[in-house]
């Protein structure tokens, strides 16, 4: 974990720092699966703010799969929170 994400309503279950499409650090594979799927759908390039990625359980979290918001360290940034507990489908 390299930063912390403020958001109460998410179950956070770790957080990595994003550079371009790489997640930073040792990424579980359920994690990184999730992250690779949406840099699938949406390439680095349309994303460069996104310096954080969230993973969280979306059951835990109200129900919410996943959401963008400052990062919660630099408001100049932006964190991209996925369910990566197996809660959504992979293609939804």
């Amino acid at each position: 974990m390299t930063k912390e994400q403020h958001d109460d309503t998410l179950l956070v279950l770790d957080t990595y720092d994003v550079d371009g499409d790489e997640l930073l650090g040792d990424v579980p594979e359920d994690h990184a699966a999730v992250w690779d799927r949406f840099n699938q759908l949406f390439p680095a390039e349309l994303h460069p703010e996104i310096t954080m990625f969230v993973a969280i359980d979306a059951k835990k979290s109200g129900g919410t799969d996943g959401v963008m918001q400052p990062n919660g360290v630099a408001e100049s940034e932006t964190s991209l929170a996925l369910d990566t507990s197996g809660s959504v489908a992979p293609d939804e």
